[in-house]
């Protein structure tokens, strides 16, 4: 052998080196707890009367239609985050599976973000650009020959739909002109830097772009009141995080009441057809009671989640946790088969309760999630 053959194994690329997982002999990718600032919203633990409380609310929404709002209370790391993003992906996937041939039952779209910019332009126009191009397909191959129950019957909108119905059944109006019509339809509704040039607005029937929140929002009433009529939606989820944003100290006073008004305003025109799960720490929302008080009333009922209170419930949140974690793993590496005893344990109850305690001195006798599952992580990195 020769004496720089060692270099071999020195220089050789990193992925052809045998990456050993120390937690494999655990049933896991690696270790199950997330991080400081790391999420886990696949999985919520406990929170039952914010979940009861949940869906009570979305099942009168379905019932009725009738515009609702929720506002989850919280402090950092408690997993409010967690608890939207969880909500919004079972309700990504149901509403993919309504949209499939034959499917029954409301289709609900949701829509998440934690991103507010500017003003509440760039947050309506994110929403408009959620509204799947199938469902504006849709909604034009139903307006052939049809009058539009509109609130507003002679706005932009109604004159770009008319003019879409009769495209729809024009002789010589092939697929690829259908499908081109609904994007310009779409980049129209988004409106702001994305608006229409002279010879788009002429194709599309309509005068002037969108320009401003209070517009944008009544052709988005609009066109969600006709799709809930032609049975193509059952309206919308807005998962609105980290509403705490608004209020921050890097907002101007006038940059927050413009967008408070707009979110008020907003809220107020859907009276049908929208769904609003607010997210935000009960001080920014005392401080929203005091800066702007016409906003909080229409926040809707409070969801308030709760941190670890006993050391048991850590004990159990952390067993549940690194269960479901275990069963990803599954998912994702089949041959990780499980020992005829079972899984060996990943870290004993007497640690995962010292982590607790020694958080709770911290806290408080209400310990955040996000903060156990770190101290977790920290604990079980030394340990395996």
């Amino acid at each position: 052998m020769s004496n720089a053959s060692f270099l071999a194994e020195v220089f050789a690329p990193e992925a052809q080196r045998a990456q050993e997982n120390k937690f494999e002999r655990y049933g896991l990718l690696h270790n199950p707890f997330p991080g400081r600032e790391q999420e886990f919203h696949s999985f919520v633990f406990g929170q039952s009367q914010a979940k009861d409380q949940l869906r009570l609310r979305m099942e009168q929404f379905v019932a009725d239609g009738r515009i609702s709002s929720v506002v989850v209370e919280a402090d950092h790391r408690v997993g409010k985050t967690n608890f939207l993003k969880h909500y919004n992906s079972k309700l990504t996937q149901v509403f993919d599976t309504t949209l499939q041939p034959n499917s029954t039952g409301p289709r609900l779209l949701p829509f998440y973000t934690n991103v507010y910019e500017y003003d509440f332009f760039f947050l309506y126009s994110r929403v408009v650009d959620r509204i799947p191009e199938g469902l504006l397909y849709a909604l034009g191959d139903g307006l052939k020959d049809e009058s539009l129950p509109l609130d507003s019957p002679e706005t932009e909108l109604a004159h770009a739909l008319r003019k879409m119905g009769r495209e729809w059944s024009t002789a010589g109006f092939d697929d690829g002109q259908r499908w081109e019509r609904v994007r310009v339809l779409q980049r129209w509704l988004r409106g702001g830097f994305r608006s229409l040039t002279k010879a788009e607005r002429e194709v599309l029937g309509v005068r002037d772009n969108i320009s401003n929140t209070p517009v944008g929002s009544r052709f988005l009433r609009d066109l969600m009141n006709l799709l809930r009529s032609r049975e193509l939606l059952g309206g919308i989820v807005l998962f609105l995080d980290e509403f705490e944003r608004l209020v921050g100290a890097g907002v101007s006073r006038g940059q927050q009441d413009r967008y408070l008004n707009d979110v008020r305003n907003f809220i107020s025109d859907f009276q049908q057809g929208a769904f609003f799960c607010f997210a935000i720490t009960p001080a920014a929302l005392q401080e929203l009671h005091q800066i702007y008080p016409a906003l909080p009333p229409r926040l809707g009922t409070s969801l308030p989640l709760l941190g670890l209170r006993t050391e048991t419930e850590a004990v159990q949140f952390a067993r549940e946790y690194e269960k479901w974690f275990r069963k990803q793993a599954e998912v994702q590496i089949p041959a990780l088969k499980k020992p005829v005893a079972g899984w060996p344990e990943l870290i004993g109850d007497a640690i995962i309760g010292h982590v607790y305690l020694r958080l709770r001195d911290r806290f408080g006798p209400s310990v955040p999630q996000g903060h156990f599952l770190a101290g977790l992580r920290d604990q079980v990195e030394t340990l395996v």
